[in-house]
């Protein structure tokens, strides 16, 4: 078809179907302008995904982050606009880090928890810690949302907190946490019990910037 100067419109991908598990990249652009074949090649896009085997890992599930390979097995990261993300914190924690302090506010970013099987728990609860000092006033936030149907709908947040109320140090130091001492963790839970019939379960993890100070996520443990 053909379209008005500054018109749009919605092109419907193909199910593709076969692929493997693990990260993907799919490419898109417009070619045979105005229905002329080799005219141009514009509009590339390239967007990456992933896939999971949807098999649940049957609980109880403990992850501590010892390995370095992360991103483990079906766990998955969500960087929307493919800026700072969360990393495993090789350098001094051996936990997950999201870098409130170099990112701009308003930014976000998501890990999921490899799908887990919750049916052999009774009132199955998720405890993790968490290690966050406020920069200043910044209210950097941490949301943990959880999807029953493979990430195509997520719940509310589970989890929500942010700035003062996150925050597990003492007062605003005004400079990047960047290995916090052992005073600094702090244990917080999440009820999963409403959760408990399903056999494939999504966690993820939403960290959003107010351009703070980092924030570190470590032991996550789902269990009775």
């Amino acid at each position: 078809g053909s379209l008005a100067v500054q018109a749009s419109t919605i092109i419907s991908i193909p199910m593709i179907s076969g692929l493997t598990s693990g990260a993907h990249t799919i490419n898109t652009w417009v070619t045979d302008l105005n229905g002329v074949a080799g005219i141009g090649l514009m509009g590339l896009n390239s967007k990456s995904f992933s896939i999971s085997a949807g098999v649940g890992t049957v609980a109880p599930l403990t992850e501590n982050f010892v390995s370095s390979s992360f991103p483990y097995t079906e766990w998955y990261l969500d960087n929307p606009d493919a800026s700072f993300t969360w990393a495993r914190d090789n350098a001094h924690t051996g936990s997950m880090m999201f870098d409130n302090y170099s990112y701009a506010a308003g930014k976000l970013s998501n890990f999921i928890v490899e799908p887990v099987d919750l049916t052999t728990l009774t009132n199955p609860v998720m405890t993790f810690d968490v290690a966050y000092q406020q920069y200043d006033a910044e209210n950097d936030r941490l949301q943990i949302y959880v999807s029953t149907n493979c990430g195509s709908t997520w719940s509310t947040p589970v989890f929500n907190e942010a700035g003062s109320t996150l925050a597990t140090g003492n007062a605003a130091s005004h400079t990047e946490l960047t290995n916090p001492g052992a005073a600094m963790w702090h244990p917080k839970s999440v009820d999963l019990s409403a959760y408990g019939t399903n056999s494939v379960v999504y966690i993820k993890f939403k960290a959003t910037s107010a351009y703070g100070n980092n924030l570190f996520v470590d032991n996550i443990n789902i269990a009775s």
